[in-house]
């Protein structure tokens, strides 16, 4: 993240962002999302993310694996916030967080 960032402002780009859009893992997307939010709060976020499981997303808790991956991504986030990897979401930089 922090490599982007600095790209962007090497080559004249960062003020010019307004939105970025977080592609990975369906069970690791707010952590993206909070990722961003921590390097990057002035910009809208949004999330692609992509899912391995024959099941929809909103079905995660009935599979297995995906739910435990999910579960493992949710352990992540408060050691992670402790320390200042991460920052909460607000519904004015991340539309679709209320």
């Amino acid at each position: 993240m922090k490599f982007s960032v600095e790209c962007l402002k090497g080559l004249g780009l960062y003020d010019a962002v307004g939105s970025v859009i977080a592609v990975g893992s369906a069970s690791a997307s707010r952590r993206y999302l909070m990722t961003l939010e921590r390097h990057w709060p002035e910009v809208i976020k949004m999330i692609a993310p992509a899912n391995k499981y024959p099941v929809d997303v909103a079905d995660w808790p009935v599979h297995p694996e995906f739910a435990a991956e999910v579960l493992e991504e949710w352990g992540k986030m408060q050691p992670y916030l402790k320390v200042g990897h991460l920052c909460e979401l607000n519904s004015e930089t991340c539309p679709l967080i209320e």
